[in-house]
């Protein structure tokens, strides 16, 4: 079946088979995914690729950018600072110390401080959805009234969460 797919010039078969490998490329190097094609499968059967340079590269840049954002997805953390002045950067760290003391049974894993130029900014959790978010907020919001709900790229939550 493979085969006949091949030998279609239609536009649309060389669109599956291009999503196909793209899905593969999550998981293996382009070179990998080609070498996996040719190999003679159970039933005796082998595929013959006959592709452009391009696409090899193309593969390899979509294998860099998924490395790139391993384990990230979209979500919601709680931000309880941001500044850009020069004593920022301490501010930052006696806000997250006094944050765990406070808040002792907090994973502290999930308590980030970032810089992204040129605020350094101090955001906790890795919630999926903004009600998630909103139940921790309320609890902080006590001590941290300065503190809001931010849509950012977050680590995968544990599925207890």
């Amino acid at each position: 079946m493979i085969k006949s797919l091949a030998n279609k010039s239609n536009s649309t078969y060389k669109t599956i088979i291009l999503v196909l490998l793209m899905g593969l490329a999550q998981t293996l190097s382009a070179q990998e995914i080609i070498s996996n094609l040719a190999k003679e499968s159970v039933n005796g059967s082998v595929v013959i690729v006959h592709q452009n340079e391009s696409i090899n590269n193309l593969l390899e840049k979509t294998l860099i950018l998924n490395k790139a954002k391993q384990n990230k997805i979209p979500g919601y953390r709680i931000q309880l600072y941001s500044d850009y002045k020069s004593d920022a950067r301490e501010n930052a760290l006696k806000l997250r110390a006094e944050f765990i003391e406070n808040f002792p049974t907090f994973d502290s894993e999930r308590l980030y401080t970032q810089f992204e130029p040129p605020f350094i900014k101090v955001r906790i959790g890795d919630y999926r959805d903004e009600n998630s978010a909103l139940i921790d907020y309320k609890r902080f919001v006590r001590k941290f009234p300065n503190c809001y709900i931010v849509k950012t790229t977050i680590n995968y939550p544990s599925l207890g969460e």
